[in-house]
């Protein structure tokens, strides 16, 4: 995966090696990442990133998440479909 220039990426579903595997080339490659799980303490050997802590199920987690992010790798089992209001 290349992505080209510096890009702010929200990285999902954080607590397993895939997942691991995608933050340290992101950060490799220059960008700034920011992981979003509900298990914190898989990434507490991880350095370099924000992790923002919630549920890939809810909707204010979800928005709160993405903020100021120019993508996102959406790694996590769960998905959740939102209707619009």
């Amino acid at each position: 995966m290349t992505i080209q220039g510096s890009k702010k990426v929200l990285v999902t579903g954080i607590g397993g090696h895939m997942q691991g595997a995608i933050v340290l080339q992101l950060l490799s490659e220059g960008h700034t990442v920011r992981v979003f799980t509900d298990m914190p303490d898989a990434v507490k050997g991880m350095k370099n990133m924000e992790v923002v802590q919630g549920n890939i199920g809810g909707r204010e987690d979800t928005l709160k998440a993405l903020d100021g992010m120019d993508g996102a790798c959406p790694t996590s089992r769960r998905s959740t479909r939102w209707r619009s209001t």
